[in-house]
């Protein structure tokens, strides 16, 4: 018997990658692993003509999430560019994973618009530091703060907020939103 987690991820991957198909990135085959292991991944490898990804839990919460989800599509897509095997390269992915995640859950219809941070659709896996990324106000908002750390998230950080400002703007600092999601 299939457990509330699967359901929700298996559900939540046919939504996102007809999601991704309508920006133009088609996807063969994904071949989809749901767990109760913490944590959510995309295995090295991965491409648009067949991705490996698996969704767990945080904190014994489901993260079939939709921003989730497309983060680790995100990382199946990249994989056609770059791979995952050194610091530069791992920074890059997490960023755009970011990216695509909380793009294509912008697209999610009755979604209410963006909201910028990835997880925050679950309140017990909203908080928690392992995956709290909010792209709009983030602790690093400049690489110059995080080119000497060696956590990979932590140094995407300000190319998910250069996406914040690129789309929104901030007319404090001058910059202009180049469009709105």
């Amino acid at each position: 018997e299939s457990t509330q987690g699967a359901y929700q991820t298996f559900w939540t991957i046919s939504q996102a990658v007809s999601l991704y198909e309508g920006i133009g990135i088609d996807f063969g085959t994904v071949n989809v692993g749901s767990c109760d292991e913490e944590g959510a991944f995309c295995l090295n490898g991965s491409n648009t003509n067949e991705a490996f990804i698996t969704i767990g839990t945080l904190n014994n919460r489901p993260l079939g999430l939709f921003d989730v989800v497309a983060h680790e599509l995100g990382h199946a897509f990249m994989f056609e560019f770059i791979q995952y095997n050194n610091l530069g390269n791992r920074t890059l992915h997490e960023a755009m994973a970011d990216i695509f995640g909380t793009y294509i859950e912008s697209l999610v219809p009755n979604n209410n618009g963006i909201d910028w941070s990835i997880g925050d659709d679950e309140p017990q896996v909203a908080n928690d530091p392992r995956i709290n990324r909010n792209l709009q106000a983030t602790p690093n908002n400049c690489f110059q703060t995080t080119q000497n750390n060696s956590d990979w998230y932590v140094r995407g950080q300000p190319l998910g907020h250069w996406y914040f400002l690129i789309s929104q703007g901030d007319a404090a600092r001058g910059i202009p939103a180049l469009g709105t999601l």
